[in-house]
């Protein structure tokens, strides 16, 4: 067993002199620096001192006590500096302080007891009686780091338990072996052999641990280093030399239970195990997926992806210097990998193509186009990869021998070309430009990625709102299109009936004379309306001006005096004006009366009455005609293209008219009762009197 216990300490040894050296390696000089080496200086020194007493070598039972004991101070005394300043609430409550102090007198007390009693002895692994006092002092200070390991854990901000974790876990690892280490002895007496000479071994095991947090942890002053190349050839070199215990394990079962052919079998295993062992380490795949494997999990990030994602979104949500939304993409994806250029191309669904929409800084000018099936595409739509272009000159085989266009290989420092996806679709690529000759590695590839996928999401947003913004427009002039063409049916019905009545009055002036005002009359409204579907004049509030209302509405009573019943006038005393186009508001007049007029017996009425109510103009338009029903007025009256008038309308007329009343911020509200009539209100702000009227 002493052979045991000789190797397991001077295991522990080995690795918190490896400790100490690393941290004084890159040691900052801080308190919490210094008391990390003195628990590395102390642990190492403590388990020196016990592998050598294993050995037979001659060592006072005092030195080990007091060394265990500075071990166990040296631990406490950092877990209360890391919850003061390193990574708890940075507060100590008042019964947290005097339970320490409280300790802190225990321990001295203690201490001087244990030197003065040159009968304790603890490394006896005999039953003695008189040492249960000594293993309850040293169970309490386990007892004591476990509080403080869970104090620190729960004191901690969860956004900051990640980096604490693994020192919570090392720590309390240590004690919790020396707690279960002297309970075991308290309660048989003596101290377990086994237990005991683990206890080097199982100390070693946390150092990687206390290692990682200290990583984790920089203000605490140690900035740990260890080159990526050193830790991935000691990596190696430890897995091989796992692999072929395993394996001289399996052979020797091998030579035991093979009979007359144990020896050859083991050979031949043997041999099959270390051809096996080499092809995994001259593996490129291999040692590929171990260095990136290292990088991600021991080393830190290249890039800090928190900011640059942020930065990322905050460029991209930003108005570009020009209005070329891709340029603006290109450049800032170009920045942030360092490149000098790039150009974008964008897939143009209805011919299957990826067509160039623009290039940054020193690319050149790009007018060939990519051809959906093209190796690229494929490539680029089937792996999703980042293509070094570099990488690909060299080892074509990791791009499955793909075949790059060679006018895209011709621009001068070709660097990268990055996919953008946008729901498992290849919508576009960039490719960039660079003076740097570092090889694109993980880390830039993961970055370029992200932001690949984010661009894409942003390329196919705007080619949504450019389609948007052409329906739109379409959708305007259609919809203009339709009122034209209901106003077009009124002035047609206007001269078909004049056309009707030439030749019964063609020989009477007065006739003449109405007949030409209505054929200026149509005229003009013919060119306002076709002016009105010109790309400049895509509105529906006209060309507005200050118009007086009762003025405006005997002009259209009269025009529709003609018709039965002839509507009459009830307005306010004094002028009102409202801002809005002559000709659009009195085609809404007329609409109106004119359905009332239709909607009404020859000898029933239909009444304008014109008012104001605080800011607004109130005009109503009341009929006693037949009245609609509920189940109309919401279902259909406001519905465009939904007409009761068969082929002599066009439904659009009510809708047109509430939408022009809207466009004046102003409203339409109708009340109907079936067979008793119907009332129209139209609600207009009132407008300011303009300089001069009268």
């Amino acid at each position: 067993m002493s052979n045991l216990g000789l190797i397991s300490n001077s295991i522990g040894t080995l690795l918190y002199l490896f400790l100490l050296l690393l941290l004084l390696v890159n040691w900052k000089g801080k308190l919490i620096s210094f008391l990390l080496c003195a628990c590395a200086l102390v642990s190492a020194t403590w388990f020196g001192a016990v592998a050598w007493h294993a050995a037979d070598r001659y060592i006072s039972l005092e030195t080990l006590r007091i060394l265990e004991l500075a071990r166990d101070l040296c631990w406490l005394g950092l877990l209360i500096l890391v919850i003061r300043y390193g990574g708890g609430d940075k507060t100590l409550e008042r019964s947290d302080k005097l339970f320490i102090v409280l300790f802190v007198g225990f321990i001295l007390l203690f201490l001087v007891a244990v030197i003065a009693n040159q009968q304790l002895d603890i490394i006896s692994l005999e039953s003695m009686g008189g040492v249960s006092l000594l293993y309850f002092f040293y169970l309490v200070l386990a007892l004591f780091g476990l509080l403080l390991v869970e104090k620190l854990y729960q004191n901690t901000a969860p956004s900051q338990k990640w980096n604490i974790r693994y020192f919570c876990l090392g720590i309390g690892g240590i004690f919790v072996y020396d707690f279960y280490l002297y309970s075991d002895a308290m309660l048989l007496g003596s101290i377990n052999p086994d237990l005991w000479y683990a206890r080097g071994l199982v100390n070693a095991l946390c150092v990687p641990l206390i290692v990682i947090s200290i990583v984790r942890n920089p203000h605490w002053e140690a900035n740990l280093f260890v080159s990526r190349h050193v830790v991935y050839r000691s990596i190696v070199v430890i897995a091989a030399g796992v692999y072929l215990s395993v394996m001289a394990a399996a052979g020797y079962y091998v030579k035991q239970f093979g009979g007359t052919w144990g020896s050859t079998l083991q050979i031949v295993f043997f041999f099959g195990a270390l051809v096996i062992l080499l092809v995994v380490i001259f593996s490129s795949q291999f040692r590929s997926s171990l260095k990136v494997a290292l990088a991600k999990h021991f080393y830190k990030n290249k890039y800090d992806y928190r900011e640059e994602w942020l930065n990322f979104t905050r460029s991209l949500a930003e108005e570009p210097e020009t209005d070329r939304e891709h340029r603006h993409v290109i450049r800032i994806i170009a920045r942030t990998v360092d490149c000098k250029g790039g150009a974008m191309w964008v897939l143009d669904t209805n011919r299957d193509m990826y067509r160039p929409v623009d290039t940054w800084n020193d690319f050149p000018q790009m007018d060939h186009e990519i051809a959906g099936n093209d190796d690229l595409a494929v490539f680029l739509q089937q792996k999703k990869w980042v293509i070094d272009v570099g990488e690909y000159r060299n080892k074509p085989e990791a791009y499955d021998y793909i075949e790059l266009p060679q006018w895209l290989l011709k621009v001068n420092n070709i660097k990268l070309i990055l996919p953008l996806i946008n729901n498992d679709v290849l919508i576009g690529f960039i490719a960039f430009t660079s003076d740097s000759n570092e090889t694109l590695n993980w880390e830039d590839a993961d970055l370029l990625k992200t932001m690949g996928y984010q661009s894409a999401s942003y390329i196919a947003l705007l080619a949504a709102n450019e389609q948007l913004m052409e329906a739109k427009q379409f959708e305007t002039f259609n919809r203009l299109s339709a009122y034209v063409v209901h106003d077009i049916k009124n002035l047609v019905a206007q001269l078909s009936l004049v056309s009707a009545n030439a030749r019964k009055f063609r020989d009477n002036p007065e006739f003449i004379e109405d007949a030409f005002d209505t054929i200026e009359n149509a005229t003009e409204k013919m060119k306002r309306m076709l002016k009105s579907l010109s790309k400049q004049e895509l509105d529906r509030t006209g060309n507005q001006q200050h118009l007086e209302i009762s003025a405006l509405v005997r002009e259209v009573l009269e025009n529709r005096a003609s018709g039965l019943p002839a509507p009459q006038l009830n307005a306010v005393d004094g002028e009102l004006y409202i801002r809005a186009d002559e000709d659009r508001f009195k085609s809404v007049l007329e609409h109106l009366i004119e359905n009332a007029q239709e909607a009404t017996a020859d000898d029933g009425f239909v009444r304008v009455h014109i008012d104001k109510k605080d800011t607004e103009i109130v005009i109503d338009i009341v009929d006693n005609g037949c009245g609609m029903s509920d189940e109309f007025i919401n279902n259909h009256l406001f519905k465009p293209f939904d007409t009761t008038k068969g082929n002599a309308g066009m439904g659009i007329g009510v809708y047109e008219s509430r939408d022009i009343i809207r466009n004046l911020n102003g409203r339409l509200e109708v009340q109907s009762t079936p067979g008793a009539g119907t009332r129209f209100t139209i609600y207009i702000p009132e407008s300011i009197t303009p300089q001069g009227a009268h």
